[in-house]
């Protein structure tokens, strides 16, 4: 019986297996570690992955991705109608109105997620939430950094107006983050975008980050918020590790530095640590595998008192519950 963990990422899939002496991330027929999280339906096939993705500027009304961060929400809020009218292909509400997953999922979107792996034939042994598994094993999506409006000033055409010119320009804008994420500046090039039209840009690293500015400064509220769960100060804080393909991004790293006076640290894989702790939680849980266990103290829910039967409450941040009559 196969060990293994998914990471189902808003923009790639990886997925590790557990061998006799380790973790392995399984390459794609591609001989990649990573597979876009793309399906394009066809009128015969589906097309999945690298192949899926090459296919979205030919159909693009029939090229699904970046769903993750849609799963199970309600289809009625307002800010999910603007997230949709960015996608080229069309959507429809389920009958609900509504193995990775978020921390912050709620129980719709985790029920989602084990229905999507009934209907792929697999039996999940455990939901994981990013954050546990990237400890076992020691993101903020948005996609409106990109702007059409320089185009529509510049050249006079709607990029929005034109699916095929959209998912073109989105795809663009994606290969410059990551080329500014180690230069200092990007050229953009994109031939016959629309209307005949070869549309050329430029921007710099520093008005990228201007762009951003607010998305960023958002990170500072989650951080503040577990220091103060935790009751915890900056100075007790040992390390800080950045984890997901964001954590890339020269201004996050420079934020989290200031906000908790040290540099973060990079010692885990940023795209594979996920799935590998997925992996490793499986692996736990099988009887096919002995893996050293992680210290564990138990407690029995109730205990004999002089009055009677005694119950276990556990309150917040308590490490031992407390006893009462």
């Amino acid at each position: 019986m196969s060990v293994v963990g998914f990471d189902i990422g808003n923009e790639n899939c990886v997925i590790s297996v557990v061998k006799q002496r380790g973790i392995d991330v399984l390459l794609n027929d591609e001989s990649k570690r990573e597979t876009p999280s793309v399906v394009c339906f066809g009128e015969k096939q589906r097309i999945l992955g690298s192949a899926g993705a090459a296919s979205a500027t030919m159909n693009p009304r029939s090229t699904i991705f970046q769903v993750k961060r849609l799963i199970g929400l309600n289809f009625s809020e307002p800010h999910i109608k603007d997230e949709l009218k960015m996608f080229p292909f069309e959507t429809s509400e389920g009958p609900d109105g509504g193995i990775l997953i978020h921390l912050q999922y709620l129980d719709l979107q985790r029920r989602a997620y084990l229905y999507a792996a009934e209907i792929a034939g697999l039996k999940p042994l455990r939901l994981l939430h990013d954050c546990t598994a990237t400890a076992l094993g020691y993101g903020i999506y948005k996609t409106d950094f990109s702007s059409a409006a320089q185009f529509k000033e510049q050249y006079n055409i709607d990029v929005y107006s034109n699916v095929r010119a959209s998912v073109r320009l989105r795809v663009a804008c994606e290969k410059l983050k990551k080329v500014l994420s180690a230069n200092a500046e990007a050229p953009l090039n994109i031939e016959c975008l629309m209307d005949e039209k070869d549309v050329k840009g430029f921007i710099k690293r520093e008005e990228f980050e201007n762009l951003a500015s607010g998305l960023f400064e958002r990170i500072r509220v989650p951080c503040n918020q577990a220091l103060s769960d935790a009751r915890l100060t900056v100075d007790k804080i040992h390390a800080v590790e950045l984890v997901g393909s964001g954590s890339r991004i020269p201004a996050i790293s420079r934020l989290l530095a200031s906000l908790f006076r040290r540099e973060p640290r990079r010692t885990l894989n940023v795209s594979e640590c996920v799935a590998r702790g997925c992996a490793l939680q499986c692996a736990m849980l099988s009887p096919i595998f002995r893996v050293r266990d992680y210290e564990w103290l138990a407690f029995r829910g109730d205990k004999e008192v002089e009055a009677g039967v005694g119950r276990c409450t556990l309150e917040d941040l308590s490490r031992v519950g407390n006893w009462r009559r």
